[in-house]
């Protein structure tokens, strides 16, 4: 298939790189924060006898501090990335099926398809306009299980029950924990990098 110069490539194209740009600037910023924490309690703790630094952690550790730093502001900038990031891919995949519904003059609109969101594209694209190669890529098949995130982080209040294997993504166990998941530092970049890749398999 040759290339789709149009609006929505570039469109598509431009969100991407701002979503990018700021996710690399937010990981610079917020390791930067964790490793200050760090040297601040290695240089208040560095000659202290290990008596005395338990003592210090039990006396002067900031709990609510460190998890902020080192979780709470990870989990939910990475989740909002992710987030709008999805948005944008659901986005130029309901463009792609109107692009295509006019290149090849389907009468059907994409909207009048069963289900919802990628699902109900991915059903246009390939039902109607016999566009199947990219839907049977393991780029897809990772965008479904990224799409079960999504799903858990918008509409299951951050519960997730079903198999996922994602780098950047792992479950947990933790009692009295309200989360199930935790989105490590590279989620997000694998999340545009699988994208990418699957939205190539058009201009084969």
């Amino acid at each position: 298939m040759h290339q789709l110069k149009n609006a929505t490539e570039i469109r598509f194209t431009l969100e991407l790189e701002k979503i990018e740009k700021f996710y690399e600037e937010l990981e610079l910023n917020l390791s930067k924060m964790s490793l200050k924490n760090d040297e601040l309690l290695k240089e208040d703790t560095s000659s202290l006898t290990e008596e005395e630094e338990l003592k210090y952690y039990d006396d002067h550790f900031d709990v609510d501090s460190y998890n902020k730093y080192n979780i709470w502001f990870p989990q939910l900038t990475r989740q909002a990335l992710f987030i709008q990031a999805f948005f944008i891919f659901e986005y130029y995949l309901n463009e792609l099926c109107i692009v295509f519904k006019e290149k090849q003059n389907h009468k059907v609109n994409y909207k009048e398809m069963h289900g919802n969101g990628i699902t109900r594209a991915h059903l246009y694209l390939s039902k109607i306009c016999s566009i199947e190669k990219p839907f049977q890529t393991n780029e897809w098949k990772l965008i479904k299980d990224y799409n079960k995130v999504r799903n858990a982080i918008a509409h299951e209040n951050g519960e997730i029950n079903k198999d996922v294997n994602l780098k950047g993504f792992e479950k947990i166990e933790y009692n009295n924990s309200p989360d199930t998941f935790i989105l490590k530092e590279d989620f997000v970049d694998n999340f545009l990098k699988t994208i990418e890749g699957f939205r190539s398999k058009f201009y084969d």
